[in-house]
């Protein structure tokens, strides 16, 4: 490996640092949409909560992008779903006992999540690098 690889990589790192530690202190955001199994109301329980949720993975990919200073995008993206695999992976495994499901349902349970949740990480991501690599200007510059 060369010192460019090197140094991209060392700065993925601190981004998905980055990204953890954001996602760790959104988590903590009460949430303002609660979720439900009523099917007569699918847009309050489900669209507006899994919209709430795309927004912080948003706000986090940003930050590790930013932070990052390369481009972030697979990283990101691989992070989120990463990170949703093992989140249905807990939920398969907790509702062993009572009722078996498989993955695949689980998915098919929380597709809206998964698919709003990759778009986000992706523009997250892209929006981070773009304002990462922005020029910057002094107030005194104007002058």
């Amino acid at each position: 490996m060369n010192k460019k690889n090197i140094h991209t990589l060392k700065r993925t790192v601190i981004g998905l640092l980055m990204m953890t530690v954001v996602s760790l202190v959104l988590s903590f955001v009460p949430p303002l949409f609660e979720s439900s199994n009523d099917p007569g109301h699918f847009f309050l329980s489900k669209l507006l909560p899994a919209v709430e949720q795309s927004l912080k993975v948003a706000v986090a990919a940003f930050a590790g992008a930013y932070y990052a200073r390369v481009p972030f995008v697979l990283a990101a993206v691989a992070y989120f779903a990463g990170m949703t695999l093992y989140r249905f992976y807990v939920l398969v495994r907790v509702a062993e006992p009572e009722q078996p499901v498989s993955i695949f349902q689980v998915i098919a349970m929380n597709w809206i999540d998964t698919v709003s949740g990759l778009v986000a990480a992706f523009i997250g991501a892209v929006l981070g690098f773009y304002f990462s690599k922005r020029e910057t200007y002094s107030l005194m510059d104007s002058f």
